[in-house]
């Protein structure tokens, strides 16, 4: 059984014990954001999502990059995500989201808007990083 199903499988059972769901995927996986791969590193309740191997033309993006670090409590996931542009600190925004399938889950969130050519961010905003969405490639190890 995948560790996605198997945390769902948990989740089920433990009937919104959410500390036994979350420990029930310790195991890191890989997911598929927008052409990128990533890794889903799992620690109780806690989650990490940093970049494994970033699509072609992603400035500014490589290995270990972090896009999102939160929390999982029973299916729901919350947290901070991050925007990049080359040159720039990466910009941090809040996200919720929640488990969609059991291959594929999405966070959401008013991203950052940065002024034309520099790093300032200007405001939040719904836009075409709002929506961050992450389908099941495979378990990491």
């Amino acid at each position: 059984m995948n560790p996605t199903r198997k945390l769902l499988a948990s989740v089920a059972l433990a009937a919104g014990l959410s500390t036994l769901a979350g420990a029930a995927q310790a195991a890191d996986s890989f997911w598929n954001h927008n052409g990128s791969t990533m890794l889903l590193r799992a620690e109780g309740n806690y989650r990490l999502i940093t970049y494994w191997n970033p699509r072609p033309g992603l400035r500014g993006v490589h290995r270990g990059t972090v896009l999102f670090e939160g929390y999982r409590d029973g299916s729901h996931y919350a947290g901070t995500a991050y925007t990049f542009r080359s040159g720039c600190r990466p910009a941090p925004y809040r996200v919720t989201g929640q488990i969609i399938s059991e291959t594929n889950f999405a966070i959401h969130g008013a991203a950052p808007r940065r002024v034309r050519g520099g790093c300032q961010v200007l405001a939040h905003e719904w836009n075409n990083n709002s929506t961050l969405r992450f389908n099941y490639i495979r378990r990491a190890h």
